[in-house]
């Protein structure tokens, strides 16, 4: 390995799958609501991309095309990408 080399070290307790399924996060008494897309998915989080990641709410329910609903808290935020963890 020359200098050059970066080894990132995987600190998730579950492996993520790469997906792409539209979804809405829901906040605000259920009122409000934002459309993202999760782009990946373990059994304990997931990152979500979305328009305005700034009006974003730390705690909200995500629902997904497919109905499931999920708590879920915001972990860390970068450049339109969320990471979250289900609640």
């Amino acid at each position: 390995m020359d200098s050059s080399e970066t080894w990132v070290t995987e600190r998730r307790a579950k492996s993520r799958s790469l997906v792409r399924i539209p979804a809405k996060i829901i906040f605000g008494n259920r009122d409000d609501s934002l459309s993202c897309i999760v782009i990946d998915w373990s059994l304990s989080g997931a990152r979500i991309e979305l328009q305005d990641a700034g009006n974003c709410p730390d705690d909200f329910t995500l629902i997904t095309y497919g109905g499931k609903s999920l708590d879920c808290r915001v972990v860390w935020q970068r450049n339109g990408t969320i990471g979250v963890r289900f609640v």
